[in-house]
């Protein structure tokens, strides 16, 4: 009997803000440091967009993918993503489904910090199924270790401290320019539960930084914030359209 786990409610909207569907070029050579990726400035008052109310309103009840693709490995943790979960989602109501990836794990050590373009299509792949049953999507960045300052998933490997974000928002512009096209049901979340090495300060940074990469390629793509838990320990969303 198949088991589908981690079902939730899709989430409250507890604190919106609108930043600016200005977009500055991030930096297109493929070596350059964090100065290559200048924050997306915020130039406008707090205060979520309609398209923005209406995609919170629309989640409905959701389904979390957990422990699939966001193992070091699809399968390391008991769990593949079998088509038959996809469609039993959709067949028993569920509007949303949060789908957490592990891109960290498969993307180059140096850079241009290449996403495996076998794992890339696979997510792609399973993404297309979502999409096509109509449910909203919301696709996330999930347990870049390093990034955190945490100890490693068994079978991942270090890279140098140094470009860890640097690499964080590479991936993001990988990610970005891939599903640019997808519908609007596509949501982007930029991270899951920034903690230890990501400082509230650090981490709202860097978070305006990848919002300005993906803004870059996909200006209308409604993107999910989660602030640093150590600064609000109830769960928090910002929604951040760009009209």
């Amino acid at each position: 009997m198949m088991r589908l786990v981690r079902v939730l409610v899709a989430p409250v909207l507890l604190i919106t803000l609108l930043i600016s569907g200005k977009s500055w070029v991030a930096g297109t050579s493929r070596g350059e440091g964090i100065e290559a990726f200048p924050p997306m400035p915020s130039d406008h008052p707090p205060g979520a967009s309609s398209t923005s109310r209406a995609t919170s309103t629309a989640l409905g009840r959701g389904v979390n993918f957990g422990d699939m693709l966001d193992a070091p490995n699809e399968g390391d943790w008991g769990l593949i993503l079998r088509d038959e979960f996809i469609h039993v989602t959709a067949q028993a109501g569920f509007t949303s489904v949060r789908l957490p990836i592990h891109w960290s794990n498969h993307t180059a050590a140096t850079a241009p910090f290449t996403i495996a373009p076998g794992f890339l299509s696979r997510v792609e792949s399973v993404l297309g199924k979502l999409l096509a049953k109509g449910v909203y999507v919301v696709l996330d960045m999930h347990h870049y270790r390093q990034l955190d300052g945490d100890t490693l998933d068994s079978g991942e490997s270090a890279v140098d401290s140094a470009i860890l974000d640097v690499r964080f928002l590479m991936i993001w512009r990988q990610i970005a320019e891939r599903f640019r096209g997808k519908s609007n049901h596509l949501l982007l979340e930029l991270y899951n539960e920034p903690h230890g090495r990501l400082t509230p300060l650090k981490w709202n940074d860097l978070a305006a930084r990848a919002l300005n990469v993906v803004r870059t390629s996909d200006p209308t793509r409604i993107v999910v914030h989660r602030p640093d838990k150590l600064e609000r320990p109830r769960r928090a969303l910002v929604f951040a359209p760009s009209q």
